[in-house]
Parts: C-alpha cells; sequence; structure tokens
C-alpha cells in the first residue's frame, strides 16, 4: 500500500518539478534567439533621403521598433525625436530618414526591438553609424531633336566605366530642355582625374549638345601644386652658376703672377 501511495506522490512532484523549469527555459530561450537584422547606407550625403529597414526574428508576437537618431549638427536631420512602429504579427519594419546637411560627419542611430512569447516581453537594443559626405552632382541637359514628343528615357551615368546611377524622364518636349542630376556621396569618387560619360535610351536626344553621348573629364579634389619644381629648377640654375663661377676664379688664381714676384724675378 506504502508503494502504491509513493508513486502519485513521486509523478506529482516531477510534475510540478517539470513546470517549473519548462517556464523558465522557454524565457530564457526565447531573449536569447531574439534580434533583428538592419539593411541601411553605411554612406550618405548630407540632406539625402534614405531608408533603414530592421527585420525581426520570426515566430513572436506583437513586434515594435524604435530609433533614435542623432548627430553632431542634426541641422535639418529627421527623425529628431523617437519613431516608433509596431505590429501584431509582421516584425518587418521600414523607417525613412533624412540625413543632416551639414558634412562630413557621422549620424548615429539607436534601435530598440521587442516582441512577445508566450506573454513574455523580450527585447533587443542595437547602434549603428552612418557617415555622412557632402555630395557630388553630375548633371545632364536633354533636349529633343524630333518635332514630336519623346517618352520613357534612361538616362544612364558612368564613371570611370563603371555605371553608377541612372534616371527616368518621363517625356521630353519638342524644342524643349530637360536637366537631370545624379547625385552621389563624395567618397565613391577619389581624388584625381577622371572621366564620365552619360547615355540615353533614346537615339533622337541630345545630351549637352552631343548626340545620345556625352563623355567628359574632370578632376576631383585639390590639383597637384607643381610650383615646387619651378623653384626648384630656379634654385639649381643659381647653384651651377654659382660653381661656374667658382670654378672661373680658381683658373684664373692658377695662372696669376703678382707683380712684386716678377720684379724679383728680374
Amino acid at each position: 500500500m506504502r508503494m502504491k501511495a509513493i508513486f502519485p506522490i513521486i509523478s506529482i512532484i516531477l510534475l510540478i518539478a517539470g513546470l517549473i523549469t519548462i517556464v523558465p527555459v522557454d524565457s530564457q530561450a526565447a531573449n536569447a534567439t531574439f534580434g533583428a537584422t538592419l539593411s541601411y547606407p553605411g554612406t550618405v550625403y548630407s540632406f539625402e533621403y534614405f531608408h533603414l529597414n530592421v527585420t525581426e526574428t520570426p515566430g513572436y508576437s506583437n513586434y515594435s521598433a524604435t530609433i533614435y537618431a542623432g548627430a553632431q549638427n542634426v541641422t535639418n536631420m529627421k527623425p529628431i525625436t523617437a519613431d516608433q512602429k509596431v505590429s501584431e504579427k509582421n516584425g518587418s519594419f521600414e523607417f525613412s530618414l533624412i540625413a543632416p546637411s551639414y558634412a562630413p560627419q557621422t549620424m548615429y542611430v539607436y534601435i530598440q526591438e521587442s516582441a512577445d512569447y508566450n506573454g513574455v516581453q523580450v527585447k533587443h537594443s542595437q547602434e549603428i553609424e552612418i557617415k555622412v559626405v557632402s555630395p557630388i552632382v553630375f548633371h545632364a541637359q536633354l533636349s529633343d531633336s524630333l518635332p514630336v514628343p519623346i517618352y520613357n528615357l534612361t538616362v544612364l551615368f558612368y564613371l570611370d566605366g563603371q555605371q553608377v546611377g541612372s534616371k527616368y524622364v518621363s517625356s521630353l518636349m519638342p524644342n524643349d530642355t530637360v536637366v537631370v542630376n545624379l547625385t552621389l556621396p563624395s567618397n565613391l569618387v577619389s581624388q584625381g582625374e577622371h572621366s564620365l560619360e552619360i547615355t540615353v535610351s533614346n537615339a533622337s536626344v541630345f545630351i549637352n549638345s552631343n548626340k545620345q553621348s556625352y563623355t567628359t573629364t574632370f578632376y576631383y579634389g585639390t590639383p597637384p601644386n607643381y610650383d615646387w619644381i619651378y623653384y626648384i629648377s630656379i634654385g639649381a640654375a643659381i647653384f651651377m652658376g654659382f660653381l661656374f663661377f667658382v670654378a672661373t676664379r680658381r683658373k684664373k688664381g692658377m695662372g696669376y703672377i703678382p707683380k712684386w714676384k716678377k720684379a724679383k724675378k728680374k
């Protein structure tokens, strides 16, 4: 009888112990595995409009994400206050940001994510840095050579042979011009001489007065100063003149006999 009574008691104790241990394990596992992946540009140009995408771990509920942005100079930067997005089932969020107009500097963004797992809220946070640099703007002036409108144009920009951007123009009227601008972060262009080629998808369109394509070269940064070569050449000329003068004096000194020596010989 005693053994039969002991077995139910042991079963109840094991069941209670199992319940006690299961809940913390689930909670700890939820905290350990919860997080988020981020997608964002590492470098932007001043006053650029860009996106930050947050994708939180699936399998949770009541998702939320909050971003806090800051910089040394926040002129024209957005957001300048906390921006929060929530969703019951989907942990994917997209935030729109505008880089500050002052450059160069660093933009700091703090992201806090949270969700629920079996009634337990879990959290995760991370901080990123985005470089803000000055922009470089390429211009292309399009003109229509036909007496009829041209629609759906694609303008391609090539820097040193590599495509760096494209622009879409919905329509171009006869005898009209449209200016297309492509803005790039300055860190994409190294200091020195570069080639820029601009092409358009329609052969009847002129780019900067050239038909269908336009190519130019430009120098980015401070051009090298070669004045030192000029000064070195002047210094070398002066030094050579000095050596010539010294050598001439020596030759004259070697063949010269003072008058008192000539008188003494007589």
